[in-house]
Order: C-alpha cells, then sequence, then structure tokens
C-alpha cells in the first residue's frame, strides 16, 4: 500500500522551495495507463509534490506510467513517440526520497 498523498499546502509549499531554488529541476509530464482512479489521484499529488503535472494525452507525456506490459494502444503509443516508461514505484520512490529518481 502507497503511503499517504501529500497535502495541498505542501505541494504549495514545495513549489515554492522549488521556485526559490531557481527551478531547476526537470518538467515531467506523466499519462497513466492501466492505474484505478484512487491510485491515480494518490499518484498525481505526489507527482504534483515533485514538480510534474498529469496530463491526458501520451503525445503530451515525457513518461507514461503503466503497471504492466499489457499492450494497450496508449503503451503502443508512447513506444511510438520513444516516451519514457515506468511503473508506478518510480513516483513513490521519487516522493519518499524528496527527489527524482532515474528511471
Amino acid at each position: 500500500a502507497q503511503s499517504a498523498p501529500p497535502s495541498e499546502a505542501e505541494i504549495a509549499a514545495k513549489a515554492e522551495e522549488r521556485k526559490k531554488d531557481g527551478g531547476s529541476h526537470p518538467a515531467y509530464v506523466v499519462a497513466f495507463c492501466g492505474i484505478d482512479e484512487e491510485n491515480k489521484h494518490v499518484l498525481t499529488q505526489k507527482l504534483r509534490y515533485l514538480g510534474g503535472r498529469a496530463c491526458e494525452e501520451v503525445s503530451e507525456c515525457t513518461h507514461l506510467v503503466t503497471t504492466n506490459g499489457r499492450r494497450t494502444e496508449k503503451l503502443l503509443e508512447a513506444i511510438c513517440l520513444g516516451k519514457n516508461i515506468v511503473n508506478p514505484y518510480w513516483i513513490v520512490h521519487g516522493y519518499e526520497c524528496r527527489q527524482w529518481m532515474g528511471e
């Protein structure tokens, strides 16, 4: 089970901290595939805390988060577009460490 997501106040405070640091963090944009709504919400909050944002379209994303390698339309599109394909643990681990981890 995942840890609780950050609050809106924690997300806002972290965003302010990033502004003061000059915003040198990578701008990750994540699309989700095969993630249920509850987990997607928690992962999105953690993603926002880390300075990323979620999107619906694979064409807009830098990373596709998926739980399995099932050949969905989104996964195949991500492969064709050369997107990074990661599992949800990438966001969870980044949140636990308070910084992005390598893909």
